[in-house]
């Protein structure tokens, strides 16, 4: 009877094995052998076969990234020398194909009498695919940061279902508020922003705001992208032209995700408009009130 309960264990732990996606391995330190089951060996990118083989061949089969072997090391001498509950390490492992794959190791040992571990088994995950994502995100995000950093205009990003709001130093700078402003919400935002505005465009921002379509329930009736020039005072009392330009991002029910955006700074441009302006007139009065022709 024992034997017959001993074989079903048996089997169901074989299907469990071949029925998983993580592959399993059972290193028994004392006899110095390995179990890496078809599975286990395929992520670390061994030959399927043998399943059983020393622990010493084993280890020197293993093909880690030279920069992964330091930290592989420690994590398994932290829980071999009983400093870490668990083994647990992500490293990259060379394929037969020239590629290194990541791969996500768990494992625990069992001590004898003494506390020394005699053998440990544990499971092995193919985590490449998230690895890379991760890889790309950051380095998206890195190429997001230098082009915020480069660029003359000030960058807004509002995600709108979760009401949060970044504004880039050059942004805040522009506007005449410390880059270290803390602004979170589009509600943080706007208090700073609208009583700083010139009376004269105060309305025409806030009627734009009002029907955006960035608006909660997204019933605004205006258009998705807005720009618009504003003149916002600063510190020392002196009101300064900006353009603010912004697109809403909608899902496919049409309802409002994101509104992402930049300001610049037009100051100069519109005081030489200005300038220019007032010699055309000043001109035309001086032509106005010649009694000699003119001629070019």
């Amino acid at each position: 009877m024992q034997k017959v309960r001993a074989a079903r264990l048996f089997r169901r732990y074989a299907l469990a094995v071949a029925g998983s996606d993580d592959g399993v391995w059972d290193w028994d330190f004392e006899a110095n052998q390995a179990f890496e089951s078809v599975r286990a060996r395929e992520l670390q990118g061994l030959p399927r076969t043998p399943e059983v083989q020393p622990l010493d061949e084993l280890l020197a089969s293993l093909r880690v990234h030279p920069d992964d072997l330091a930290g592989r090391a420690e994590a398994l001498r932290a829980h071999l020398c009983g400093e870490a509950p668990a083994y647990a390490c992500e490293y990259r492992v060379l394929h037969p194909d020239g590629q290194y794959r990541w791969i996500r190791v768990r494992a625990m040992s069992v001590r004898d009498a003494d506390g020394r571990a005699c053998r440990m088994a544990g499971s092995v995950a193919d985590i490449d695919a998230r690895k890379r994502a991760e890889d790309a995100l950051r380095e998206s995000e890195q190429r997001f940061a230098l082009a915020v950093a480069g660029a003359n205009d000030g960058i807004l990003d509002l995600d709108i279902v979760g009401d949060r709001m970044y504004v880039s130093e050059r942004a805040l700078g522009i506007v005449g508020l410390d880059p270290a402003t803390p602004v979170r919400t589009r509600a943080d935002w706007e208090a700073l922003l609208l009583p700083r505005l010139h009376p004269d465009d105060a309305p025409r921002l806030v009627k734009a705001l009002n029907h955006h379509p960035s608006q909660a329930g997204g019933g605004g009736t205006g258009e998705l992208a807005h720009v618009g020039e504003y003149r916002i005072r600063h510190a020392d009392g002196r009101y300064r032209w900006t353009r603010l330009r912004g697109m809403v991002v909608e899902d496919e029910a049409g309802q409002p995700l994101r509104w992402a955006g930049s300001i610049s700074d037009i100051d100069d441009a519109k005081q030489a408009e200005a300038a220019l302006r007032l010699s055309e007139e000043r001109y035309e009065l001086a032509v106005a009130g010649s009694s000699e022709g003119l001629w070019d």
